[in-house]
């Protein structure tokens, strides 16, 4: 195919690219004339699949990684295990954080289509609910899940992030054999 002119581009939509048209109108003048004035075109990604994508990567590398980690285990082969063991870290820190953004971005994605009443943001503000209470309400209301799901809003809460890079998180314990 050759190159077009930039006029007859049009709109380029690709997988996740959501297409909306609005203000679409026809005007009748008073001889007959009809006039359209150009129509609102929004364009929006979703990121989420995408997310979901790098986190299933990433989980499936860090079990590459814990089997090499039981492999060199068997042949007691300390550099290995180290090295099996750090690979197995790093992809699941990565698969952790990347599964949270995708249920974030879903949230982003959701909340535009689940109608909060004014008192229920406010209540938020007012009592600064938690961000992950905040996302597992909206994503509730958007799927009817049923509420008082235990720990359903604790998924990608503040405390799987700080797991994950590595803040606020306790000292080994040591047992005497």
């Amino acid at each position: 195919m050759g190159a077009r002119d930039e006029k007859d581009r049009g709109i380029f939509l690709s997988r996740g690219v959501s297409l909306r048209i609005a203000n679409i109108q026809m005007i009748f003048g008073p001889d007959g004339a009809i006039t359209m004035p150009d129509p609102l075109v929004q364009v929006s990604l979703s990121m989420t699949p995408f997310w979901l994508e790098i986190a299933l990567s990433h989980l499936a590398a860090a079990r590459r990684s814990h089997e090499a980690m039981l492999g060199a285990a068997a042949r007691w082969d300390e550099p290995e295990i180290g090295q099996a063991l750090e690979a197995e870290f790093v992809a699941g820190m990565q698969a952790i954080v990347a599964a949270c953004t995708a249920l974030d971005a879903l949230y982003a994605s959701v909340k535009l289509h689940v109608d909060l009443p004014a008192e229920t943001i406010q209540a938020w503000r007012g009592k600064r609910t938690p961000r992950y209470a905040q996302v597992a309400e909206v994503l509730r209301r958007a799927f009817k899940m049923k509420s008082g799901t235990p720990e359903h809003g604790e998924v990608c809460s503040d405390r799987s992030i700080d797991s994950a890079v590595g803040r606020r998180i306790r000292p080994p314990t040591f047992r005497s054999p």
